[in-house]
């Protein structure tokens, strides 16, 4: 019980908000339908929180990810940041294949979910 205590304060002052005592595994996809990119990973990590899992896997995936008022969010995925490129679209995304209502700051996974970026125009 004292090392899982230590473990999580260790985390909350690297910047990570939850730990779990074992990993979390998801299934990412990333579709473009423009540019005709559908891929998948399976992403693990010992967290349950989008952004820390997205972090962990940063150079998997060609993750950007921009700070703003509102938390952070995906700004750019495997090359493809539309506020460079000056395109009106964003990566939405999906849980489960439920439009997700929070951003990745704040969406909680579980083990064996499937998380979906889709390019989408404003």
């Amino acid at each position: 019980m004292r090392s899982l205590l230590v473990l999580s304060i260790a985390w909350l002052l690297l910047g990570c908000t939850t730990v779990t005592e074992k990993e979390t595994c998801v299934t990412v996809g990333i579709v473009y339908q423009e540019v005709a990119m559908q891929e998948s990973y399976e992403l693990c990590g010992p967290t349950n929180l989008t952004a820390d899992l997205l972090n962990i896997h940063q150079a998997t995936l060609g993750l950007e990810i921009t700070s703003s008022s509102f938390g952070d969010y995906v700004s750019g995925l495997r090359g493809y940041n539309f506020e460079t490129l000056g395109l009106s679209m964003y990566w939405a995304i999906y849980l489960n294949d439920e439009f997700a209502m929070v951003g990745i700051s704040e969406l909680l996974i579980a083990d064996g979910d499937e998380l979906l970026f889709e390019a989408s125009p404003y």
